[in-house]
């Protein structure tokens, strides 16, 4: 918490304001992530790399789903059956302690034949199985786009999105409690240029501000909002 109350007092020497005595609710919660974000490391320093094993990772997925989908019949009716047997062993442990009990048996059988019979293809362990495999390689594809948005563009150095994301923060900060868009002029220092800076340092974001900045008025000037 004390990385965030760090964030909030650079924001109040820059605005006059601290986000903590910000009444709406929604904004209160975008400064919170956004100090959060401040001191968020790189989320890979090789996307790349990571693209390509979780594509590699979702193409095992569907590999292994086509490998159930053709397992032997027999094979597959024994893993069902493994899959019931502890409920069968449970049962059959209630039958044997309440055998002097011949209602409390008839109501155990009753019951556990009820409940094999609510038992539907859909919920078969290897039913079950795809459909998590499913969900894992759906889930898959957000963490692969964020991947693929951090890879370098071609040549040269790679851009440093945390600096952007950072200098982006501080304009819309500086925007919502001054009610002033901020401004900039290379080789001078302001109110709103000083935040960044610190911002920077609280995050040990090593760059240049000019091009951050830039980026990030851009956007306000283009109507992006909280």
């Amino acid at each position: 918490m004390s990385g965030h109350l760090d964030v909030f007092e650079a924001i109040e020497r820059a605005t006059g304001v601290n986000p903590n005595t910000v009444r709406d609710e929604r904004m209160r919660m975008y400064f919170f992530n956004g100090a959060a974000m401040v001191f968020s490391p790189p989320v890979w320093s090789r996307p790349k790399e990571i693209e390509e094993e979780l594509e590699g990772i979702r193409a095992d997925i569907r590999a292994l789903k086509k490998r159930i989908q053709n397992v032997d019949r027999l094979a597959i009716g024994m893993a069902r059956r493994e899959a019931t047997k502890q409920d069968l062993e449970q049962f059959t442990k209630e039958v044997i302690e309440a055998k002097d009990n011949q209602v409390m048996v008839d109501s155990l059988v009753e019951g556990y034949f009820a409940k094999m019979r609510a038992v539907t293809p859909d919920k078969y362990v290897d039913y079950a199985a795809m459909r998590h495999l499913e969900e894992m390689e759906k889930c898959l594809v957000r963490p692969i786009e964020v991947a693929i948005e951090a890879s370098p563009k071609g040549r040269g150095r790679p851009k440093n999105n945390r600096a952007y994301e950072i200098a982006s923060f501080a304009a819309k900060a500086y925007l919502h409690l001054t009610g002033e868009k901020p401004t900039f002029w290379n080789g001078t220092d302001n109110a709103f240029t000083i935040l960044v800076e610190e911002l920077f340092n609280l995050g040990s974001v090593l760059a240049d501000i000019r091009k951050p900045i830039e980026a990030a008025m851009s956007k306000l000037e283009q109507g992006e909002g909280i």
